[in-house]
């Protein structure tokens, strides 16, 4: 089986009645091949201008199709509209879209997760973990009765943090502690 095409499609709207301008870049985050049919396709940006109606719908290749291989490719989507800070995010184009289309924000654009935005979260965790191990050491000194119930909780919040920490640094979302 080749490769699925699904046309990616998005409507940019403006706040007065011109429409938006500008473009959206898709990049494949690594070449991905069909074994069944021996057809390998490099990761070649795709630019989709807005038309005048401030739509893109663009062609792609679905990267998560049964015989595509590396599995778990995604497309990080660049957003330079004219005039509005620029946006990055990732999305995986799925080979079962109904019709062969798929609005790119039934993918998550909606909420990207900008990896601005996951750095900030990060620097947001860092301290906190920190601040953690400071006040688990303080608590299990106490005599306070309540000081076994708060370092449990101390303790569980410090896990949660790290453990999102872990994650999106897993998942190439936010960079690796230095």
């Amino acid at each position: 089986m080749p490769f699925t095409t699904v046309t990616v499609t998005a409507q940019y709207g403006a706040s007065e009645p011109t429409p938006e301008s500008g473009k959206v870049t898709f990049t494949r985050s690594e070449v991905i091949n069909d074994p069944t049919t021996g057809l390998i396709v490099a990761p070649v940006p795709v630019v989709a201008e807005l038309d005048a109606t401030g739509s893109i719908a663009v062609p792609l290749l679905a990267n998560n199709d049964p015989t595509t291989t590396p599995i778990g490719s995604t497309y990080e989507v660049l957003e330079q509209i004219d005039g509005a800070p620029e946006r990055s995010y990732t999305i995986v184009v799925p080979y079962t879209a109904p019709g062969g289309t798929v609005s790119l924000v039934a993918l998550g654009a909606a909420i990207p997760l900008a990896s601005t935005n996951l750095q900030s979260l990060i620097g947001l965790l860092a301290p906190g973990l920190a601040q953690a191990t400071t006040d688990a050491a303080t608590l299990a000194a106490s005599s306070d009765p309540l000081a076994p119930i708060m370092l449990r909780v101390v303790q569980d919040l410090a896990a949660c943090a790290q453990g999102l920490s872990d994650v999106l640094v897993a998942v190439g979302l936010a960079p690796a502690a230095a």
